[in-house]
């Protein structure tokens, strides 16, 4: 993960890339350390702001691949779900740099974890 830290800032701040979760008063080894270890659960539930089913999204992205991007399956626009790499439950931004195409298989199995990042897997 890419971990933004501002060691000069006032309340020497970090965060992951593409979430909304902040820690203050980081030091530089809880930013190394953040860079590791999944995005925290976000507190507060979430407010599901999505509308439709991204369906002119997946149009769009199904042109420039077709596959899955977690394990290569074919995928067509009924087959396809948009997917975010850093799940909304864990702090992940619902925008497009967020967004990813899967099976509906992929998608579930991955849930609001990260298992890519498990010990012994190899992240893409």
């Amino acid at each position: 993960m890419l971990v933004n830290y501002y060691p000069l800032s006032k309340r020497h701040s970090a965060y992951v890339a593409g979430t909304t979760c902040k820690r203050s008063n980081v030091t530089p080894e809880q930013a190394v350390e953040m860079a590791f270890l999944p995005p925290p659960i976000a507190h507060g539930g979430i407010k599901d702001k999505r509308k439709g089913n991204y369906r002119v999204a997946r149009w769009k992205m199904l042109k420039i691949s077709n596959k899955c991007h977690w394990c290569g399956e074919k995928l067509t626009i009924n087959t396809s779900t948009m997917d975010h790499v850093i799940p909304l439950h864990r702090g992940g931004l619902d925008n497009a740099n967020n967004r990813v195409l899967a099976c509906e298989p992929c998608n579930k199995r991955r849930g609001h974890e990260m298992p890519e990042l498990k010990e012994g897997s190899h992240a893409e």
